[in-house]
């Protein structure tokens, strides 16, 4: 009991990132609120876990369109455990890409690329991740998917938002992305290259 409260002190203070294990074993992010003008907005990892086990069921049943626009399924295997994950991640279409912005630690299964296979449509199918973890690329990235989209459809797909409520500044992307780790997980069918 000793030990959570103390965690819980150093995440507020942020002495610590907010990663630590939950009852199930399982790394749990934390929001930790920060200066920067970019914040990212997540649900809570309680909620998160509470919700993915019935994302997982309808993006494979024939009920898949109730969460087709916004959701697809992630499946990729552990480097080290060689454990099949299947991760429910909000994603942006985008040319021929799907992209995806995380913070969490499984990314770290897709540096140097990777053959992934996801779950859209009701369908499964390969595809080929490149991790892109350069704060400066990911948010020229962000800053081209807000012009693309406008700022409240990107707002919602990228999940960031700002302090103002007006779009960023690309410096401020840049600072947002640090300040939060974030990363673009970028996805193409295996017969293509990466532009």
């Amino acid at each position: 009991m000793r030990r959570c409260s103390l965690l819980r002190q150093l995440t507020a203070r942020g002495d610590i990132d907010g990663d630590e294990q939950n009852r199930f074993g399982r790394r749990s992010t934390r929001k930790i609120a920060r200066g920067g003008p970019v914040t990212r907005t997540i649900p809570p990892q309680a909620l998160i876990d509470a919700i993915n086990p019935l994302v997982r069921r309808l993006a494979t049943s024939p009920l898949h369109r109730a969460v087709d626009s916004s959701v697809l399924l992630l499946h990729v295997t552990g480097r080290r455990t060689k454990r099949l994950y299947s991760i429910p991640v909000g994603y942006v279409a985008f040319d021929e890409r799907l992209l995806i912005v995380t913070q969490h630690a499984w990314r770290a299964n897709l540096r140097g690329g990777a053959d992934v296979e996801i779950t859209l449509g009701g369908r499964r199918r390969a595809m080929r991740a490149n991790l892109d973890e350069a704060p400066e690329s990911v948010a020229a990235t962000c800053g081209v998917v807000i012009e693309r989209c406008g700022w409240p459809e990107a707002r919602r797909r990228l999940g960031i938002s700002t302090r103002s409520g007006k779009a960023p500044s690309a410096a401020e992307l840049v600072e947002g992305a640090r300040e939060h780790n974030l990363a673009i997980v970028s996805l193409l069918p295996p017969d293509r290259r990466s532009p």
